[in-house]
This record gives structure tokens, C-alpha cells and sequence, in this order.
């Protein structure tokens, strides 16, 4: 233990478990080669943690759980073969699973993967912040402990955010835990605070990215219904204009990825006090700001190689799915719209346009068939292709170069699926090669159709 020194020196007397810290020792010095494939990706929650917690309660997983038992597997994939070891290992995950907490995986971490920032490194950032709460000093004295502690600023980035985020979900459970009323406006003033810090952390200091605004968001919808008390509506209030600011702010290619965590839930329970209503109500505000830009995103994909048929690549590009294939989606509407139907009829001119319309237009034509991709929702393809404007620039273009005898027809029973469909025929004009095909099939068609004559 006396090794940890330096690293228990870092953290408040409250932060520290002793429990978890001397079995993780007792783990380490039996033997190095399976402490630290413990600490690898979800090994340690599956055989000593919550993942395993979870499995005990269910007969029907922990049966499952022994067949395939993850400390037996882990054993053998180190090649431990000394059976006086094996038992001292096994001896000491049991006593993990039966007395270890929450924060025995940080504990594991101490001295090998010891963070960037403890609670006690936070609280002295957050106190000289507050201060002088400035963008500026937030980013100075992110940077002052990066070089102190000798770490990268990116590694002080990633964990104080979660760690102003985790703070500020704390003083709110204090708050509604609260019964004076001044108790509770002074820890719904400390929420706001934290507020200000992660606006100016993901705004001012552009740490903003999809991860970390969909964590911001979901803490958003979870106090969304907490508004009876002045304090309580006034954070509601900060919290919606700091998510709209930071999406006002984002970049088009950024919105994409923005849009993906406001694209609508089907689970959404309604517990009866209306923050259903509520949540939903942010979700299209949101939904509002980002949106047009994510639209602008997906427009540019005709424009790259590829990138139609990228979209059929199973949870890839959610949020270009949506503006591209669902009705309510701002493609469809204004400006957008006719930047979008331009460049589909500039592809009677550029090879990369004209290849991502002819998948635009097969991905339209199987969702009529009800056989489209799994991987896109094409419930809405009826109602996009009514729009004639759009279904004449896409047949247009995808008819605009030669197409080989062989799928010639194809294209003409789509053009019929097209008419059958509500598209007015005109809007869809034969090409020559189009019309000589399809007389040379009706030509085809009668002489089957034509009796034979009676031998002489």
C-alpha cells in the first residue's frame, strides 16, 4: 500500500474505499498477468461486478452464466496452470463479488490506470472557477493541471466533463431531497453554476460532441418534470436555452450527430405527470434548431462517392436516414427542398450525383415494394414520391444516360410501380430506348398470344 501514497494523497478521506482497495492490491500481487486482463473492456463487471450482480438474480442467466462461467475463461486465456493459484484467484473474485462497491473498478485502476482528475482535484478547480467563472480560466487551469499532474489536456477533457456532469446530478437529487425551501434554492443555485461550467466547457472551449451533449440532454429529460418550486423552473429554463445554444452553435456535420440523440424513443414511459408531454415539447425545440443543418448534411451525400449506398450499411447514419427517407424531415420543405431536387438534375451532368440518384431511386422503388432495406425505414416513400417535382428530377436523371437491354425493363415496371403509386404519368416521360423496348416486348408479347396455324 505504501506505493498508493501518491495516488490516495490525490483524493479526499470520502472518495476512498478500503475494502476495494486492498482486495484489488491482494488481486495485483497474487498475479499481474490476470490483473490486468481483468481491467479490460466489461472482464471485471462480467466476472466480479455489476454485469455479474445482475446475471445472479435471474436462475435462468446465472445457468446460462455457468456454463460459460467468464472467471474460468479468464483463467484459462492467461494460461494459469498452478492449481494452488487458481484457488487463491478464484478465493479472492469471490470475496470481490460478496464485498466489493460500486467503485471497485477505479480502485482496480489506482495504481495502474490511476484518473486524471479525483473529486478533490475537482472541487479545488471548480472553487477557483467560481471565482472568476470565465471561459478563459476554466480553460487555464484545465490546462495548469494537465501539466501538473503530467497528463494531456485531452485526458483532463474526458474525465471532467463526466465529473462536473455526475457533480451536478448530485446537488439536483440534493435538491429535491431538500424540505426548507432556502436549502433548496441554495443547491438549485449550485446546479446552476455547474450549468455555466459545462456550457462554457462544451461551448466556449469546443468540447462539444454527440457523446457528451446526449448525456447533457438525458439529464435534461430526467429533471424536466421538476418544476413546481421558483428554483426548480428557473434550471428547467437554463437547461433547455444552454442545449439550444450549444445545437445553435454546432457545425452541419456535427448536427448529424447531434440529431441522432433527438430522434424519437419508442420507449418513453408516461408516468402520469406530464413530463412526457414535456420531454417531448424540448425534443422538437431541439429538434427545430438542429435539424436544417443535418438536412444540409444529408443533401451533400448525392454528392459524394458512395454515398447513397453507405446509407444501407445497417446503424450507420441514423439522423441522413431520417432527413432523407421521413416526411416531417426539413428536406422536404423550403429552401432546402430545392437545393435538394437541383442537385438530383445535376446528375444528368456529374457521374458521382447520377450514381447515388440511381440508389436513391432503387431504394425508393423496393420501399414501394415493401422489400426495402431493413436497415432504413421506407414507410414513407408513398408520400415522398407524390411530391412530383422530386419524382420527375429523379426519373429524369436516372434516365438521362443509355441504359443496357438487359435493365431496360426494370426500369420500366418501376416506372409503372411509380404510376400505380400516384405519380401522374406525364411526369415520367420515355426516353427513345425506353419506348422502342417497351414496343419491342409488346411486339413479343403478341406473338405468344397468337395461335399457331392448323397444318395442312
Amino acid at each position: 500500500m505504501q506505493s498508493l501514497q501518491p495516488q490516495i494523497a490525490r483524493h479526499d478521506s470520502d472518495e476512498l474505499s478500503w475494502v476495494d482497495m486492498w482486495l484489488a492490491q491482494m488481486l495485483r500481487h497474487e498475479s499481474y498477468p490476470f490483473f490486468e486482463p481483468l481491467l479490460s473492456g466489461n472482464t471485471l463487471e462480467e466476472v466480479a461486478g455489476y454485469l455479474y450482480a445482475f446475471k445472479s438474480r435471474y436462475p435462468n442467466l446465472l445457468e446460462k452464466q455457468e456454463r460459460n462461467d467468464p472467471l474460468r475463461d479468464l483463467l484459462g486465456q492467461t494460461g494459469i496452470r498452478d492449481q494452488a493459484l487458481i484457488e487463491r484467484l478464484t478465493r479472492l473474485v469471490e470475496a470481490c463479488r460478496a464485498r466489493s462497491s460500486q467503485a471497485f473498478r477505479y480502485m482496480c485502476e489506482l495504481a495502474n490506470r490511476p484518473h486524471a482528475l479525483t473529486w478533490k482535484e475537482f472541487r479545488a478547480i471548480r472553487a477557483k472557477w467560481e471565482s472568476d467563472p470565465r471561459p478563459a480560466l476554466l480553460k487555464a487551469l484545465i490546462e495548469g493541471h494537465a501539466k501538473g499532474r503530467g497528463v494531456s489536456v485531452d485526458d483532463v477533457d474526458r474525465e471532467i466533463f463526466e465529473t462536473i456532469l455526475l457533480d451536478r446530478g448530485k446537488v439536483l437529487e440534493e435538491a429535491a431531497q431538500a424540505k426548507p425551501l432556502p436549502e433548496h434554492e441554495e443547491f438549485a443555485d449550485r446546479a446552476g453554476r455547474s450549468l455555466l461550467m459545462i456550457q462554457q466547457f462544451l461551448g466556449e472551449l469546443g468540447g462539444l460532441d454527440a457523446q457528451r451533449f446526449e448525456k447533457l440532454y438525458e439529464q435534461a429529460k430526467y429533471w424536466i418534470g421538476f418544476c413546481k418550486n421558483p428554483g426548480d423552473l428557473a434550471l428547467r429554463g437554463q437547461e433547455e436555452d444552454t442545449v439550444v445554444r450549444l445545437l445553435s452553435a454546432a457545425s452541419d456535420e456535427l448536427s448529424t450527430e447531434l440529431l441522432e440523440c433527438l430522434l424519437p424513443s419508442s420507449f418513453d414511459p408516461d408516468v402520469g405527470d406530464g413530463s412526457s408531454a414535456l420531454r417531448e415539447q424540448l425534443r422538437r425545440k431541439c429538434m427545430s434548431v438542429v435539424a436544417p443543418k443535418a438536412a444540409k448534411e444529408a443533401v451533400s451525400f448525392l454528392a459524394r462517392p458512395g454515398g447513397i449506398q453507405s446509407l444501407t450499411e445497417r446503424d450507420r447514419f441514423p439522423a441522413v436516414k431520417y432527413c432523407l427517407f421521413k416526411s416531417d424531415s426539413p428536406i422536404w420543405k423550403g429552401e432546402i427542398r430545392i437545393e435538394f431536387i437541383a442537385l438530383i438534375r445535376s446528375g444528368r451532368d456529374d457521374c458521382t450525383v447520377y450514381s447515388n440518384v440511381s440508389d436513391l431511386f432503387d431504394l425508393m422503388v423496393r420501399g414501394l415494394r415493401r422489400g426495402g432495406d431493413s436497415s432504413i425505414d421506407t414507410s414513407d416513400v408513398g408520400s415522398l414520391l407524390s411530391n412530383q417535382e422530386f419524382s420527375k428530377a429523379m426519373w429524369d436523371t436516372v434516365t438521362s444516360r443509355p441504359i443496357q437491354y438487359r435493365m431496360q425493363m426494370s426500369y420500366i415496371e418501376s416506372r409503372q410501380l411509380l404510376i400505380q403509386n400516384g405519380v401522374p404519368e406525364a411526369a415520367l416521360a420515355l426516353t427513345d430506348e425506353l419506348k422502342s423496348r417497351l414496343e419491342e416486348d409488346a411486339q413479343l408479347r403478341a406473338g405468344r398470344q397468337t395461335p399457331a396455324s392448323p397444318s395442312d
